[in-house]
């Protein structure tokens, strides 16, 4: 799901082995490389390069809450979007 109205690197992205990678098939592109010398734990890495990872769904997925709040409700898909997003960036998804 990509971000709309974004100057980043269009989604979907994902973490590979401490890499943050974009794209598919013939066209990935490595955005970033996550070190787990900055971080407290090996675990702690592993979370920093998820979240960083899931970036651009948690981007879309507010821009739509936000677009979609005029009345205050907000649709199931929505909300379900909401929570894969959060899945992705703790590794559940």
């Amino acid at each position: 799901m990509p971000a709309a109205n974004t100057n980043h690197t269009p989604g979907p992205w994902r973490a590979d082995r401490r890499a943050i990678l974009a794209g598919n098939g013939t066209q990935i592109k490595c955005l970033a490389e996550v070190f787990s010398g900055a971080a407290a734990s090996l675990e702690e890495a592993v979370a920093n390069e998820l979240l960083i990872a899931a970036a651009p769904d948690l981007v879309e997925v507010v821009q739509r809450l936000l677009r979609e709040d005029s009345d205050g409700e907000y649709t199931i898909g929505l909300i379900e979007d909401a929570r894969d997003a959060i899945a992705k960036a703790e590794g559940r998804a």
